[in-house]
């Protein structure tokens, strides 16, 4: 009877995913695709977000490496101010990110692909391309509150709405 069920949930699970064993480009998703043969993409918004974070991580890096060669500083910032900003802009860019991510990627996979996830997706990104620019005007301005406070904000968003989704609100 045992084996039965473990059957049955494994040919369930396979069905809903319909995982093509050759890893063809793109999954048939249940319920999303209009036509049979047609593939869509899953995660398609965490995928971009992704590729985009990527990139700004890449930017970010270049701009540290800039800074070291001008300051002929190879480990740590030897007291160099615009190298400690840079550094510190990749640094928070890589404390937020991880966790936005994650959470976007869970609530598309629960949800499916949403306006209002593309939306936040691309806000959290101009957020993230703003601060390092604010961070290096030093002190406290629009830029460097803007991009703290819109990353925190949809980084706050995913998170109540996975909170929500979690114990079946919606």
């Amino acid at each position: 009877m045992a084996a039965g069920r473990w059957a049955g949930r494994v040919a369930k699970a396979l069905a809903y995913s319909d995982f093509h064993p050759r890893c063809k480009h793109g999954l048939r998703v249940a319920g999303i695709a209009r036509d049979a043969r047609e593939e869509v993409m899953l995660l398609p918004i965490t995928l971009t977000m992704a590729g985009a974070a990527a990139l700004i991580d890449i930017w970010l890096g270049i701009r540290c490496a800039q800074a070291r060669a001008a300051s002929g500083v190879a480990i740590g910032d030897g007291g160099d101010l615009r190298l400690l900003t840079r550094m510190r802009a990749q640094a928070n860019f890589v404390e937020y990110t991880p966790f936005f991510l994650i959470l976007l990627g869970l609530i598309e996979y629960a949800r499916g692909a949403q306006l209002w996830l593309w939306i936040v997706g691309l806000l959290f990104i101009a957020a993230r391309i703003v601060h390092p620019f604010g961070l290096e005007r030093g002190g406290r301005n629009a830029l460097r509150g803007i991009g703290i406070c819109i990353s925190l904000l949809m980084l706050l968003i995913l998170a109540g709405y996975a909170i929500w989704l979690s114990y079946g609100f919606a």
